[in-house]
């Protein structure tokens, strides 16, 4: 008897957690969904910000274009702008799922090494041909890799 109300107990909390998830997931993000792409054309930049929770890299390019890799319910929550030779990359809203922010991977391609970078939140870059920067700053969780830096 004891054993039949464990199981049962053990079935709702499955079943209860099974619908939240469900509830704060929301449309567009089942494990299932295949991921988009979102490829964007950028006007010339050559300093880099970048704040929220991404998993990016940056290539030498012949072009300057930003792809932002995820469901597409994440990827509406990235605002990408160049303004003053600078590329802002934001995640306007952090979402969360049983306490974990879904990531959302950028490649971000440029025919010229940056000058400048500025990292925040949860980051993890990689920058390819880092070149000679002139100056980079990290705040928050956020991780590096450079490739290539010239002193």
């Amino acid at each position: 008897m004891y054993i039949r109300n464990l199981f049962g107990i053990f079935t709702l909390t499955v079943f209860a957690l099974v619908g939240c998830y469900s509830v704060m997931a929301g449309p567009g993000s089942t494990s299932t969904e295949v991921l988009t792409e979102s490829p964007k054309d950028l006007d010339a930049f050559e300093n880099l910000r970048i704040s929220g929770n991404f998993e990016s890299a940056v290539v030498l390019s012949d072009r300057y274009r930003i792809t932002v890799h995820g469901n597409e319910r994440d990827i509406e929550t990235v605002a990408v702008s160049v303004s003053n030779n600078t590329l802002y990359v934001e995640q306007e809203t952090n979402r969360r799922i049983f306490g974990r922010t879904p990531r959302i991977e950028i490649e971000i391609e440029t025919p010229e090494p940056l000058s400048n970078v500025r990292l925040s939140g949860s980051n993890h870059a990689h920058i390819a041909s880092a070149g000679t920067l002139g100056s980079l700053r990290l705040s928050g969780s956020t991780r590096l890799r450079l490739d290539d830096l010239n002193s």
